[in-house]
């Protein structure tokens, strides 16, 4: 059995569940309450999959996804591109997945019987809640909690229960990836790559020289029209829309709301005392008895014993402080009588500034206090009372902070009625517009995916491309603006006639004869050179390239490491690092590039040291550590999924098959 053990958190643990116990009063039964049949929309080796577990992960992906469409809008660049790179672009897919994977793991953590301590899990729990459900002092906004596990669709119970579940399946993960094991003959290799050079030859199969012999061969107007017939879609010239838009400042449309004077005096009744308010400031003289640098124990209590005496003669004496100050005051105000000017609340250290603002009296002597620069004895010269201030003199600042407030929501109310009525009168838009002098703004056409220098048009492509063209109106914020937009034109989707674009289907037709002939004629050479029927395979290499008048590039000694070099090589991207790959003369590497493909070949490799590979061999094993252990986690699972009988319930689903599933009726 493996526990897991932190350090004694009673404290935390009984606020935690205070907390959870005041959601649980002030959420109702709704949070709660739990459906009386918990449909099943999977089984993975016997073991069910939940349609409230699918959903809860469901919630978790959408979240997700609402989390890199803000990036995309903040980078101005199509939401889709950044959903398909992390794999978000079908999310009942990566939902079910989830659940495949978790089940999958569940059942192998299992049967090491792992259990967690409870406290541990009372601290994961504080930390897995969200800033967006903490106010600005880090506490719970019990609210914000009760949204965001609405959100998440999820009981309090089952919130608990999913965190602890995560955590089990995290030390589970890190307990498959520490038993990872890399060999010494895989260090080997690694070192061979890494750090030996290596000599190599390059066949280059021009794709020019394939389009050239394939542009001499006549096409039939009938194979050329059967070809267009084949590709049609390829010549499809996408929707295009084009977009009416009005850019609109909350704080221009400010300038039309009228302030009457019972809103001033009922803002500034209710606000007085927290925006109107002068905290009172105090003037003081202070005597500083300072600690020296690394000062021993015994000198600060020396320092502590001077200050006492001091003080004592200070609160018998008074009015004799300045006097105090120039014998003993080691601060840069003695000087200056130890004077330090009004100050508020903020100002200094939080010890002095509490007892400075606490004394009342013109002359009062405070308690001798620690602060960071030493002991100090503090006397009042000065003291100015807290006030509010007059209403007359805050007057515009109240009519601007209201008509700020205002502005937004009467603007939004203003174009949430236009939006409704615009669904009966398409004219409604450009009405409000007008009658409110707003510049009406025009994209040229736009094409759904395709990415534009302006982050404006980006955001407007995206908003009318996810919606039906019949009723594309909207709006949204971007740059503290509101931005108000319409669909005004479509081009239509269409696929150009054959005449009118034949000579672009010609040349289609023969750059794909072209990629056939290199692709065919790349895998028998590369056939041929590994067998090596006739001679060796160098020579063999150098005799292909000066029969069929291809290039033949020689690189030299290269280390895997020397960019500058192989750049010099002016290569296609990644075809030296994949090179290095290559570790015995019989191997034939077939690389395809943009258009061109190379076949290559090891000719020499740099003598191997032991001792260098000794010296080596930690550092590699530092290096390597980390992916070969995410590389054998993920492995891992691959295998439980290849030996997994994993089943879905199609009717409850409507998932693409990633991985192969039995429909089955539960």
């Amino acid at each position: 059995m493996i526990y897991i053990f932190r350090k004694e958190m009673k404290k935390w643990h009984s606020v935690l569940w205070i907390v959870l116990a005041a959601i649980a009063l002030t959420a109702g039964v709704g949070i709660f309450k739990r459906p009386s049949t918990d449909i099943t929309i999977g089984v993975v080796n016997g073991q069910k999959i939940s349609m409230k577990t699918y959903r809860q992960a469901l919630s978790e992906i959408s979240m997700q996804i609402e989390m890199y469409k803000a990036y995309a809008k903040m980078y101005g660049i199509p939401a889709e591109m950044f959903l398909n790179m992390a794999g978000l672009n079908n999310p009942d897919q990566a939902a079910f997945d989830q659940c495949v994977r978790n089940t999958l793991i569940d059942s192998e953590k299992n049967k090491f019987n792992v259990k967690l301590d409870p406290e541990y899990v009372a601290q994961e729990i504080a930390k897995s809640l969200p800033m967006q459900v903490k106010d600005a002092q880090g506490n719970l906004d019990i609210q914000a909690y009760r949204f965001y596990l609405s959100r998440l669709g999820t009981t309090i119970t089952d919130f608990e229960q999913n965190i602890e579940n995560s955590i089990e399946r995290s030390f589970f993960e890190n307990f498959v990836k520490e038993s990872a094991y890399i060999s010494v003959d895989s260090l080997k290799n690694l070192f061979i790559q890494e750090h030996l050079k290596k000599n190599f030859e390059i066949l280059e199969l021009n794709f020019d020289h394939f389009l050239k012999e394939a542009k001499e061969q006549k096409v039939d107007s009938d194979v050329l029209k059967k070809f267009f017939a084949e590709h049609k879609e390829v010549y499809r010239i996408p929707e295009k829309r084009k977009i009416n838009y009005w850019i609109i400042s909350p704080t221009k449309y400010a300038e039309k709301i009228n302030i009457d004077q019972q809103m001033i005096e009922e803002f500034y009744e209710k606000n007085k005392s927290s925006l109107f308010r002068v905290p009172p400031k105090v003037k003081v003289r202070h005597i500083l008895f300072k600690f020296k640098e690394n000062s021993t124990p015994e000198e600060i209590e020396q320092t502590l014993e001077r200050a006492k005496d001091v003080h004592g003669q200070v609160v018998k004496a008074p009015e004799k402080f300045i006097e105090f100050i120039k014998k003993y005051s080691q601060d840069k105000d003695a000087a200056k009588d130890g004077l330090i000017d009004f100050f508020k609340k903020g100002t200094y250290e939080p010890e002095f500034e509490k007892v400075a603002l606490s004394l009342k009296e013109t002359g009062e002597i405070s308690e001798l206090i620690k602060t960071n620069n030493g002991y100090e004895i503090i006397q009042l010269v000065e003291r100015k009372s807290a006030f509010e201030k007059a209403l007359e003199t805050v007057r515009d600042e109240i009519i601007k902070i209201i008509k700020s407030k205002k502005s937004l929501t009467n603007l939004k109310s203003d174009l949430e009625k236009t939006l409704y009525n615009a669904k009966k009168d398409k004219t409604a838009i450009e009405k409000f517009a007008k009658d409110n002098d707003f510049k009406m703004e025009q994209t040229g056409f736009l094409t759904k995916g395709k990415i534009s220098e302006n982050k404006l048009e980006n955001i407007l492509a995206e908003k009318v491309f996810g919606q039906n063209k019949s009723s594309v109106q909207g709006y949204f914020t971007h740059e503290n603006n509101q931005i108000l937009y319409q669909l005004s034109e479509v081009e239509p989707s269409f696929i150009p006639e054959f005449e009118k674009i034949e000579d672009q289907v010609l040349a289609d037709y023969y750059k794909d004869k072209a990629k056939n002939k290199i692709k065919t004629e790349a895998k028998k050479l590369q056939l041929d050179l590994m067998q090596n029927k006739t001679s060796a395979s160098n020579s063999k290499m150098q005799n292909l390239a000066k029969t069929l008048n291809f290039k033949l590039i020689q690189t030299g000694m290269l280390k895997k490491s020397d960019k500058e070099a192989i750049k010099k090589l002016n290569l296609e991207d990644n075809l030296i690092e994949r090179a290095f790959i290559l570790d015995d003369p019989r191997q034939v590497l077939r690389f395809k590039g943009d258009l061109n493909i190379y076949l290559v070949r090891l000719k020499d490799v740099e003598k191997f040291e032991l001792s260098d590979f000794e010296n080596a061999k930690s550092n590699l094993l530092q290096s390597e550590k980390m992916n070969i252990k995410n590389q054998y986690l993920e492995s891992f699972i691959a295998s439980l999924r290849r030996n997994a009988k994993i089943e879905k319930v199609q009717k409850m689903l409507n998932v693409n098959n990633h991985i192969d599933y039995i429909d089955m009726d539960i």
